[in-house]
């Protein structure tokens, strides 16, 4: 399990900054120092940890999310067939229904 602490700043002028990402593995901890960007808001500036830290967990640590898309994918084609499924039943219903 991963676990990523976000250490996100504000200064003066209302603009938020990342400071740290801390990523702990296996008892393990790493840290991320960013550069020194800006943003605007503050999920602007989560939204950027996050796609760092996913960058340096998939890179660094070998870790991907290829579970998550082959869920997707699963989900998806039963949920088609399921439909199709529904659907060819309901066609035999009505036909059974007309006289």
């Amino acid at each position: 399990m991963v676990r990523v602490k976000n250490i996100l700043g504000d200064d003066v002028y209302g603009l938020w900054h990342v400071k740290k990402i801390v990523v702990q593995k296996d008892g393990q901890r790493y840290a991320i120092i960013p550069n020194r960007e800006t943003f605007r808001t503050k999920d602007e500036a989560e939204y950027y940890a996050h796609l760092r830290t996913r960058r340096f967990v998939e890179r660094k640590l070998g870790l991907t999310r290829n579970h998550a898309v082959r869920w997707k994918v699963t989900k998806y084609v039963f949920t088609a067939a399921f439909i199709s499924l529904m659907t060819a039943v309901a066609v035999r219903w009505f036909r059974d229904l007309d006289p």
